[in-house]
């Protein structure tokens, strides 16, 4: 009688979803709502498009970190980068699609 080998699951899916969780709890302090709210009322325009052409004039709707706060494992270092304000960048929709969809993007 034929067997079905179950697929495992694979131990990347794993670390994705550990990630997005960690993500979800940075994402939902209440420290975040602030931070990002500061940003866009202080840069209300996407940097991207500003910086690749002046007359292009978008607005911000996204915050994007510069340097993933995720590219670092010590709890201090990973919330440190994550309020770091200077790290913070304020763009358009479609530019953080392109930054996290396309990698056109070297930020």
């Amino acid at each position: 009688m034929p067997q079905i080998n179950k697929l495992k699951k694979s131990p990347r899916k794993t670390e994705n979803s550990e990630s997005r969780l960690i993500r979800h709890k940075f994402y939902n302090l209440k420290k975040w709502e602030k931070l990002r709210l500061a940003k866009l009322l202080d840069q209300p325009l996407c940097e991207i498009c500003l910086e690749q052409s002046p007359s292009i004039v978008t607005m911000a709707e996204d915050v994007h970190h510069i340097v993933s706060f995720m590219s670092v494992y010590d709890p201090i270092e990973r919330m440190a980068l994550f309020i770091d304000y200077s790290n913070l960048q304020s763009i358009c929709k479609s530019c953080h699609s392109k930054i996290h969809n396309n990698n056109q993007y070297n930020n």
